[in-house]
């Protein structure tokens, strides 16, 4: 059994694609939250459906363009986050910006130019920033409402002790949302060290799957075999087919899409922590060509 050992460089032209890819899949999202947040917008739900989204168009990209990298993917995974968030408060922005305009021009009949000036210079008087964040310094100042509704006689009315926060407050709101949108892809970017790659065909390895168990006692053996190429002695070790208490030793495969189809073996100990629950541990890792699997699975114990 070879140890595997990862390749965790990537070109400059991957990473280029990926930076794009997800740079796309972040303003996409935002987008497509802004739009949402215009008609509904449940607040902490809102945030943990973005992160999802996030995880999984961040988990497309690092597959498609092969990145083993996770500290780059946590990187990208952050990028993402902000780019969504950032993306959903500047649509916020921009809408607000063209109904004051709206409302500027048909109100004083001055041209756009100057009603877009007028608008920054309302900012920079009451906020002391112009733009994009003097907006969100202006919104924090007039406070969010967190609007809920009770019934009444039978019809859904606001609750009167409905929950409005300002200032420092929105600023914490707003990271807290911020951090629950990037933490999803961060651990998706983190998650690349758990991924398994077959470099040998460039391609990922595929769902693992429970091939056998091996006694504890014999767990030791049974790895040196695998690492000496002994097959033969390693898969007299192995039984399949039986329900096992705990604890006990398992053995795992990941098969490669390739057409020479290797593997990704990994051998774990279990421990009961309780009635419910049982603990997993690696104890060895390593990745056997087609033949070294078929000489060991041929030769297994049938239970």
């Amino acid at each position: 059994m070879k140890e595997y050992q990862p390749n965790r460089q990537i070109s400059m032209g991957n990473l280029l694609i990926t930076l794009i890819l997800v740079t796309l899949a972040g303003l996409v999202i935002g987008v497509i939250a802004f739009g949402i947040k215009q008609v509904y917008y449940p607040i902490f739900v809102t945030p943990v459906i973005l992160a999802l989204a996030a995880v999984i168009s961040t988990q497309w990209v690092f597959k498609k363009t092969r990145m083993r990298n996770p500290l780059i993917g946590m990187a990208c995974g952050v990028w993402v986050g902000l780019l969504i968030y950032g993306t959903m408060h500047f649509g916020s922005y921009l809408s607000t910006r063209e109904k004051a305009i709206g409302s500027i021009i048909n109100r004083y009949q001055v041209t756009p130019s100057q009603a877009s000036q007028s608008i920054d210079q309302y900012f920079m008087d009451t906020t002391g920033s112009s733009g994009f964040f003097g907006y969100l310094k202006w919104k924090a100042d007039n406070g969010i409402s967190f609007t809920g509704e009770i019934m009444y006689g039978g019809v859904a009315v606001p609750d009167p002790a409905n929950l409005t926060i300002t200032s420092t407050w929105v600023w914490l709101y707003w990271l807290l949302e911020l951090t629950i949108v990037c933490a999803g892809p961060w651990l998706a970017g983190k998650n690349l060290i758990k991924d398994h790659f077959c470099e040998t065909h460039q391609k990922w390895y595929g769902r693992e799957k429970q091939i056998g168990n091996v006694e504890p006692g014999r767990a030791k053996q049974f790895v040196e075999f695998l690492h000496k190429g002994h097959f033969d002695n390693a898969a007299e070790l192995v039984t399949q087919g039986e329900q096992f208490t705990h604890p006990t030793v398992e053995i795992y495969v990941q098969e490669c899409p390739a057409r020479a189809r290797g593997v990704f073996l990994t051998v774990k100990q279990t421990a009961r922590t309780n009635t419910k629950s049982v603990k997993r541990k690696v104890i060895s890792q390593g990745e056997l060509d087609a033949e070294q699997y078929a000489h060991l699975t041929q030769h297994f114990e049938k239970g």
